[in-house]
């Protein structure tokens, strides 16, 4: 059955559904339509551009780190060459004290010449094998500025800590203590765990080697206070007590 409409009434005049006003209704629509478009093309246009931007930098970062990575592994290449060059003149000269001298200063040199053109541990791995060799031609003024040189690039963890702690012994064999100590104490203070422990303890440690009484029972006192835990406190506490029974 039909819907009953509803009849004009009679002598009125019948008028057509009028279409939709021209610029309102259909105008308003597309306007609609077209915005929500351009928030989407406007959003995944904006996500693409970073999405790019992410595997732009992406790229430059991996090929960075295979450019730092290959010329590590050049630094690598030079010192084992020079190395294995050195070992093999020391050994032709381990009768003849003064070619063995000579030999280990020219592998120092040329590891030095590798280590300055250098960046990265391999550059502090350089200088730390430079050093040696300068230890073993009894160079003791080379082999101190090889250790600072060393010291100086700021490396961190146990290739950082070589470098360090060589630099100060170094020191300290020079009869420079006090720069030795303020060597491992800055060291120690900018580090923390077992990096900073070995440190603070070298500090006691050089301070009791120097004959310091007082300054070594007041450092190996704070080390204890400080690193309870420590794998070295055992030494420390063992230390404190013989320098507290001298009296």
């Amino acid at each position: 059955m039909a819907p009953e409409q509803d009849n004009p009434q009679q002598g009125q005049p019948v008028l057509p559904d009028l279409p939709a006003f021209p610029g309102r209704e259909e105008d308003v629509l597309f306007k609609i339509q077209m915005s929500v478009a351009n928030f989407f093309y406007g959003y995944w246009k904006h996500a693409i551009g970073l999405f790019l931007v992410i595997l732009a930098v992406v790229f430059v970062y991996g090929t960075w780190q295979n450019h730092v990575r290959d010329s590590q592994r050049a630094i690598q290449a030079d010192v084992a060459q020079v190395t294995t060059t050195l070992r093999a003149g020391l050994k032709q000269s381990s009768q003849d004290p003064a070619m063995l001298k000579a030999q280990s200063a020219e592998g120092a040199r040329r590891l030095v010449a590798v280590a300055d053109a250098a960046r990265g541990p391999g550059a502090v791995y350089a200088y730390l094998r430079a050093a040696m060799a300068w230890h073993i031609a009894e160079q003791p003024d080379q082999e101190l500025e090889t250790w600072k040189k060393a010291a100086a690039r700021n490396a961190g963890g146990e290739l950082g800590w070589a470098a360090v702690s060589g630099y100060a012994a170094a020191l300290f064999d020079k009869g420079d203590v006090d720069t030795a100590i303020s060597t491992l104490s800055t060291w120690g203070m900018a580090n923390t765990g077992y990096e900073a422990q070995r440190a603070l303890f070298e500090v006691a440690h050089y301070q009791d080697l120097a004959g310091r009484k007082d300054q070594a029972i007041t450092a190996y006192q704070d080390f204890q206070t400080r690193f309870p835990a420590s794998p070295l406190v055992g030494q420390a506490t063992s230390n404190l007590n013989r320098l507290r029974g001298q009296g």
